[in-house]
């Protein structure tokens, strides 16, 4: 049976198209099973070099209809009147082939319909326009005479080269009119060609688009084919413009782009150059803001390279901050020195022209990353400047690997060029943000521990070249390889209280602090003891009372973190204030990606009550996740959560070749799970000196770190809280001005710190002595009794960048308190830096303000009975309370509530500095 294959926008000048049912099967795809392969070898270059014609045709009718004027409206809007008449493309699936085919003609859809099983009837593709019209241009339509399968094209360019090249290409007219350029009512028309086989796939759909370029890598991405008519595809709940980056991928996990720590690294083997700063809006539009304004570029990456990273929103919504380098070795062997500094982008609308501005006053010489805006309008950021700016002490290393690593939160006025340390942090924070309460919420890596770099040296098992100076002044002399006095030994050993139990950490915590540096601590001072409960190690191993183990009963959270990773990326949910968002990811190998998870923590929330959740699925026993692995969270104003996501299951970063932005939709069990990316997949070719070997790359740039362009309510600017009554009690019994006070603290680069009582605990910390007494005082123990422990000096620590290597830079080292400028009442038989406790439990001491410290109490010979277990660091003129040693979530460990006694200490120190020079 023989029937008329009616194409009524097809028009075939020498003969009309007449196919028996045997062969359409070849003219659908179902032709010669030797011929593709015959054909791809012959026509490959030619049919991609098409595809570069065809590119550059849009980007030429593009550019030329922009110059037009006023021109271009008059075409836009004949462009879409015309649209409103289009017709659809329907679309069949050949299954023994694996290609499809594409007819306007209703007859023909009907006849293969009721004929030809083997093709699926998949519905209206997309649609075009019958004739001709303003601003329209002829899609040409080929059969190939080897593969049985049509070919579509709208450029002149390659309709001439195929005609002139490629004689199995039978030409058959126009098959219908489309746009060559962006329109409205229109939308483009992706092609893909499958070598393998020698045929062209085609979609208007952005989601199956999407798929193909991110789950098809057989499938060439050859980009738009021309324009046609349709509606774009709308994401559920994202209504607004997203803000991202993308990164030219690099697997490599240690101090790297993705890692955990050492991220900020700016050398080509850290950041390879080629990334950009993109925006899509909510029709899927795409632009190329870094591109628009001049900077980067495709192919081969040299001094005009560029990379980016982690653009965050001005409360407005019109702007955005982000870090760049720009740079690059452009011939082999060159070593150049480059630095991440910070840009702000606007222009950031539609119609709008982008500009890129370099912030002022930044530190020129160091990496300055995850920049954000103040609620008074200052820039906020991380950055590895040294603590003071002393370049003999650059750069910082972290307490773990010796790695370099950022120095803390930093806080600049960009007019002024006023900068300001905000807190020093011994091993690095990362991804800072401000909540709707105004708190600078961050994850912080606690990792308070001995050197173990040095350890291993000591050992014999490698030499580091490890020393400590006798002070950070510059040319300060090498004392060797001294041992360190804080905390306790990372093996077990024995000490006065019997036998100590070695002691390591490597905790990544969120953490929160106000903008102006006050109020550092833990988010709502939550401790490991409601986060990573299962395995805490005691400090005393001789004393029953001690355990490892956090009762059930004291908090909420039934979710264990492990205690060699923790919570990155942390997001406040914009629906929904005080919920956050946050991956859960090991310290290494795994690019700092793992499964999702929610978490409650709004201001002033009680630590027993936060609770972790599941948001996707969790990892199995080996670290691998079913359905792929997620990192840098977004959670919507709208509700909706988008993540960077990798389809790759195992822990393996050199497996994860794809980063891709997606929406996360409903899955199993109540979890989410990704869904299609939101881009599609964006493609780049470029290569770059590393600087010794020449690399490339050609594929799916890595989407990271996406944030939503909108206008969000800036939160009242936080600040410290007033003086406690019971602390104002002391103030006035003594005559002291509080203002006069804080002024001589700030004049003076010092801050105040007041415990209430030291013998109180919270009931869940009891991995450290809680049975305590003040010989002469105060006592707290617990209902069941146990060993108990006089607690007579608070001896405070500093961190000095004391320790250095065979490589440059130094790691901070606890040394007992000295800070010149500080001074502190007599404390006969106490050991260096410490105050006495006080009867009532109670110490205060003025401590140096922007740098890290830490504390412990002792017996009365100097023994270290409790130790802080983190770095905290106070700002000038700051007075920081902390009414126990271990601040009490719902009572302590004798069941009483906190502290709330005028601390006598206080007095002490008050009068002590009422005797003191001014």
């Amino acid at each position: 049976m023989t029937f008329l294959t009616r194409h009524p926008l097809v028009r075939v000048a020498r003969q009309a198209l007449l196919c028996a049912t045997a062969a359409l099967l070849v003219a659908c795809g179902g032709g010669r099973q030797d011929s593709p392969a015959t054909e791809a070898t012959q026509s490959r270059a030619t049919v991609e070099d098409g595809a570069r014609l065809n590119r550059q045709e849009l980007a030429a009718a593009e550019a030329q209809e922009k110059r037009s004027g006023s021109m271009f409206a008059a075409l836009d809007a004949a462009r879409a009147k015309a649209a409103a008449n289009a017709v659809p493309v329907y679309r069949f699936f050949n299954r023994q082939t694996s290609a499809h085919f594409y007819t306007t003609s209703t007859a023909e859809r009907d006849q293969i319909v009721a004929t030809l099983p083997q093709f699926q009837y998949e519905g209206a593709a997309f649609s075009a326009i019958a004739a001709a019209g303003a601003g329209l241009s002829p899609v040409h339509r080929f059969y190939n005479l080897n593969t049985g399968v049509h070919f579509y094209t709208i450029s002149e360019q390659e309709k001439a080269q195929i005609q002139a090249s490629l004689p199995q290409f039978r030409y058959e007219g126009v098959a219908y009119y489309a746009s060559k350029v962006v329109a409205t009512g229109f939308i483009p028309l992706y092609r893909f060609y499958l070598s393998a086989k020698g045929f062209h796939f085609y979609s208007a759909s952005q989601s199956e688009a999407a798929r193909v370029r991110t789950t098809m890598p057989q499938y060439a991405d050859e980009g738009v084919g021309y324009y046609v008519p349709g509606t774009p595809e709308q994401v559920a709940g994202v209504a607004n413009p997203i803000l991202f980056v993308t990164q030219v991928p690099n697997t490599a996990d240690f101090a790297n782009r993705m890692s955990s720590f050492g991220n900020h690294l700016a050398r080509p083997d850290h950041a390879p150059r080629g990334g950009d700063l993109y925006i899509r809006y909510p029709d899927g539009t795409l632009r190329n803001l870094t591109r628009e304004a001049g900077y980067g570029s495709d192919g081969m990456q040299g001094a005009a390279a560029i990379a980016v990273r982690e653009p965050s929103v001005h409360w407005s919504g019109s702007k955005a901050l982000f870090s760049m380098i720009v740079g690059g070795p452009s011939a082999r062997y060159q070593v150049g020195t480059y630095y991440w500094q910070i840009y702000e982008v606007s222009g950031l609308g539609r119609n709008e022209t982008v500009s890129i501005r370099k912030i002022a006053n930044q530190p020129a010489t160091y990496n300055n990353v995850s920049p954000f805006y103040g609620t008074d309008e200052r820039v906020l950021f991380t950055s590895d400047r040294p603590r003071g700016g002393e370049a003999h002490l650059y750069p910082q290393l972290d307490e773990y690997e010796s790695t370099a690593t950022v120095t803390g939160l930093w806080s600049l006025n960009p007019t002024t060029g006023d900068l300001r340390l905000l807190n020093q942090a011994p091993s690095g924070v990362f991804s800072p943000t401000i909540d709707s309460a105004g708190r600078v919420v961050f994850t912080r890596w606690d990792h308070l521990q001995q050197d173990q770099q040095a350890d291993a040296q000591r050992a014999g098992e490698a030499q580091y070249g490890a020393t400590t100076f006798a002070s950070e002044a510059p040319g300060a002399a090498s004392l060797g390889l001294t041992d360190e006095v804080f905390p306790e030994k990372r093996q077990d050993h024995t000490g006065v209280f019997g036998a100590v139990a070695g002691y390591t950490n490597n905790f990544f915590t969120p953490w929160q602090i106000n903008e102006d540096g006050t109020d550092e601590e833990t988010l709502n001072h939550v401790g490991r003891h409601e986060l990573s409960f299962n395995y805490l190690g005691q400090s005393f191993l001789d004393d029953p009372a001690l355990t490892y183990f956090a009762s059930s009963a004291f908090h909420a959270n039934t979710k264990n973190l492990r205690g060699d990773g923790g919570l990155f990326h942390i997001r406040e949910e914009p629906s929904r204030p005080g919920h956050f968002i946050a991956t859960y990811a090991r310290e290494f190998g795994s690019l700092t990606t793992n499964q999702l998870v929610h978490f409650t923590g709004g201001a002033g929330a009680n630590p027993d009550a936060m609770v972790v959740t599941d948001l996707t699925v969790p990892s199995r026993n080996d670290g691998s996740i079913a359905g792929g692995r997620f990192r840098n969270p977004l959670p919507l104003v709208s509700g909706t959560v988008l993540a960077t996501h990798t389809p790759t299951e195992a822990a393996t970063p050199s497996q994860m070749t794809q980063f891709l932005i997606k929406p996360l939709v409903a899955g199993t069990g109540g979890l989410l799970q990704a869904g299609v990316s939101l881009t599609g997949g964006i493609r780049k070719s470029i290569s770059w000196w590393d600087p010794d070997t020449l690399r490339s790359f050609d594929g799916l740039v890595w989407e990271l770190e996406a944030v939503e362009v909108v206008a969000r309510l800036k939160p009242a600017t936080r600040q410290a809280p007033a003086l406690a009554a019971a602390e104002r009690q002391i103030f006035t019994e003594e005559a002291v001005d509080e203002t006069q006070l804080r002024n001589w603290l700030k004049a003076n680069d010092l801050a105040m710190i007041i415990t209430r009582n030291q013998t109180s605990r919270d009931r869940a910390d009891q991995q450290q002595p809680f049975n305590l007494r003040v010989p002469g005082g105060v006592s707290t123990v617990a209902p069941g009794g146990g060993r108990v422990y006089d607690i007579a000096h608070f001896q405070l620590f500093q961190g000095d960048q004391i320790r250095g290597y065979n490589h440059a830079g130094r790691r901070v080292l606890a040394a007992p308190m000295h800070d010149p400028k500080v001074s502190l009442p007599a404390n006969a038989g106490g050991p260096l830096g410490s105050v006495r406790i006080a009867a009532d439990g109670s110490t205060a001491a003025f401590v140096p303000a922007r740098r890290a410290l830490t504390w412990q109490t002792t017996d009365g010979a100097g023994n270290a009975v409790v130790r802080e277990r983190v770095w905290i660091t106070f700002q000038p003129g700051e007075v920081r309370l902390c009414a126990s040693c271990h601040g009490v979530n719902t009572s302590n460990q004798a069941g009483g509530l906190a502290p709330t006694n005028p601390p006598e200490a206080l007095r002490t120190l008050l009068r002590h500095w009422k005797a003191l020079p001014k």
